[in-house]
């Protein structure tokens, strides 16, 4: 799985449990976002945090395990398209709640 944020100058490359992540440095403008499994949910507000960003490009959540989305609190817009899917065990869409518009 792999989410990455584009920020413009230098790349920095990070990963664990099969996450992903790539920075670059300058302003925020995020990428594509895909989401598996409910730890990746869990780390990626570590990482995206500290940028503060509130923003990502498409973002895909798929992952059966997937039950909490209070990882993403910190997203207001999706600057594509917003794919939730594969998710039996996800019973509410409250970690969205800050989202306020998908284009």
């Amino acid at each position: 799985m792999l989410f990455a944020i584009t920020l413009a100058t230098a790349i920095v490359a990070y990963s664990t449990n099969s996450l992903s992540i790539v920075f670059a440095y300058d302003e925020c403008t995020p990428s594509d976002v895909v989401l598996g499994s409910q730890n990746q949910v869990d780390v990626f507000s570590s990482f995206y945090e500290p940028l503060d960003c509130n923003t990502v490009g498409n973002l895909q959540i798929s992952g059966a395990d997937i039950i909490d989305l209070s990882g993403l609190a910190q997203i207001e817009y999706v600057q594509g398209s917003l794919s939730i899917n594969n998710n039996a065990s996800l019973t509410t869409l409250s970690g969205l709640s800050n989202l306020l518009g998908v284009a």
